[in-house]
């Protein structure tokens, strides 16, 4: 059993919040080289070029990232690169040797770059020992069992107080570390070790009350993290209330909206109508993005529309009473299947008075019109204006097929990516 803490310099990145770095890498004059920072799922190439003949060159963190606190990346052309903190201020690093390595390359002025390096070196030697007393573990015999007890009772102690010291520690080097502890499946306390649901138990409340989501932000493990909670909560009513309590933990309103835009596309992507909702009811309770736009705007919209609610009008349509309304995109693959099943279905849903009005995010009137001249019903439309199209705002749509079926009344009774979720159709795909 393997822990041991390593630091990729020259393989993976770590970032600095910094206006200028200077960089001192003499064997490696003449590469080319890029420089990024992270913010939330992106990585934005702020600077390219090469190194100077003397292995000399700046790095400049622009005006418009004035403040940039957290993780950024520096790529050779040649492979490999540097990873740090820019901690908000000035400083430079350099390495004067051929393979660079966290013994040889050097920090000058960035605090958080020695507390990371200095906390991975003692959590480093601290798992090393871990290892080894669970290795006297699997060899211990009856009489060595007494004293592999001892030695863990010690061990629990120590092991406990450095990851809770660590979890106090305000910097960002200290986030960083216990942030990629809880990725590579590395928990706070002992009885993590071999303990997955455990482990699982410790990580949720780690998301849930601790984790620093401005930090977090700038650390190029965003999606990583967002990500890990798909599988921590697969009841997406517990998702939706859990991405509450950690939105209502934001201080910064730029994260907050990136946050809010993240959660949008996902619950859109993965159809989590339940998690959507009580998500959407608190951005618009906290009045905290004044001015939305994109996918959050759709969805404050979306999110208007209740069921139970009368159907937003929809242009050129006067009556929606009885009506199955589907928007979607041609050419899309789910999409497709769900306008085939109502295409075989079209003829029982007259029957029953049942309305269809599909309405297309296409842009290109070309290929709206190939793919709706194979739909039988009357009602096909599309203002080519895409995602910005009128009807596609009324309804707040963030993805394609989204599905709503109407009462005698005109009101909203269900919405769906699926028509055979539609209980009240009885519809089979």
């Amino acid at each position: 059993m393997k822990y041991r803490f390593l630091l990729l310099f020259f393989l993976t990145p770590l970032f600095l919040g910094a206006q200028t770095v200077d960089v001192y890498f003499p064997k490696f004059a003449g590469s080319n080289y890029v420089f990024t920072l992270n913010q939330g799922t992106a990585k934005d190439t702020v600077q390219a070029g090469s190194i100077e003949a003397d292995g000399r060159l700046s790095l400049v963190v622009p005006e418009k990232y004035k403040g940039y606190y957290g993780l950024a990346g520096w790529a050779l052309s040649t492979g490999g690169g540097l990873e740090f903190i820019i901690p908000g201020g000035d400083f430079s690093v350099s390495c004067t040797e051929a393979t660079p390595n966290a013994d040889n390359i050097r920090y000058e002025g960035n605090q958080e770059m020695d507390a990371l390096l200095l906390l991975a070196k003692q959590q480093d030697a601290l798992l090393q020992e871990v290892d080894s007393l669970f290795q006297l573990r699997n060899n211990a015999n009856d009489s060595l069992l007494a004293v592999f007890n001892e030695q863990y009772r010690a061990m629990d102690v120590r092991y406990g107080e450095f990851m809770q010291s660590m979890s106090e520690n305000p910097s960002y080097g200290a986030f960083y570390l216990g942030l990629t502890n809880r990725l590579r499946g590395i928990g706070p306390t002992l009885n993590c070790f071999g303990a997955p649901n455990t482990l699982i138990a410790k990580i949720k409340q780690y998301v849930e009350n601790e984790v620093n989501m401005t930090y977090l932000y700038t650390s190029g493990l965003w999606n990583y993290l967002i990500s890990m909670t798909f599988e921590l909560y697969p009841d997406k009513t517990d998702f939706g209330n859990v991405m509450v309590k950690i939105m209502k933990r934001i201080d910064s309103d730029a994260t907050f909206e990136r946050f809010a835009n993240d959660l949008a596309m996902i619950c859109s992507q993965f159809d989590w109508p339940d998690a959507q909702n009580l998500i959407f009811d608190y951005i618009e309770q906290s009045r905290r993005i004044p001015n939305p736009k994109g996918l959050v705007k759709l969805g404050l919209e979306l999110n208007k529309i209740k069921i139970g609610s009368p159907a937003p009008p929809i242009k050129g349509i006067k009556d929606l009473k009885n009506t199955l309304i589907i928007f979607y995109e041609s050419g899309c693959e789910h999409c497709e299947a769900q306008l085939d099943t109502l295409r075989r279905h079209y003829a029982e849903l007259q029957k029953r008075e049942i309305k269809i009005i599909s309405i297309a995010t296409d842009k290109s009137p070309e290929v709206f019109e190939y793919h709706a001249k194979n739909m039988p019903w009357k009602d096909k439309l599309c203002d080519f204006k895409g995602y910005e199209g009128e009807n596609i705002q009324k309804y707040g749509i963030i993805g394609t097929p989204t599905i709503y079926f109407t009462d005698s009344k005109g009101n909203i009774i269900d919405r769906q990516a699926k028509i055979e979720n539609i209980t009240s159709l009885k519809l089979l795909k």
